[in-house]
């Protein structure tokens, strides 16, 4: 069975650096956004990856926000020719009587 924690985080990544212990999730967090990583991890591939998920995290976001939106657009225009169809005045088909 494989344990993650507690890890060995260094200082830029440099065995020979300064070292501390994550016991937690959160732990390693903090460590990283103060500059440790694992031993013999690349800090500026570590940064290009974190940029990467936050990237396709907000990518996914967006895409999700504007699916919302459309389908909110959808439901609107339906209520809107619902109301249209309903006034006083206008056939079954939405036209205006006698028309």
């Amino acid at each position: 069975m494989f344990l993650e924690y507690p890890k060995m985080l260094y200082l830029g990544g440099d065995i020979e650096a300064a070292n501390i212990i994550a016991t937690t999730e959160a732990d390693e967090r903090q460590a990283r956004e103060n500059g440790y990583f694992d031993a013999g991890e690349d800090p500026a591939k570590a940064a290009r990856e974190e940029a990467e998920r936050i990237a396709a995290a907000l990518k996914q976001a967006e895409d999700e926000k504007r699916a919302a939106e459309k389908e909110a657009n959808e439901q609107r225009k339906a209520v809107e020719a619902e109301a249209s169809d309903a006034k006083p005045g206008k056939d079954a088909g939405g036209k205006a009587k006698g028309a």
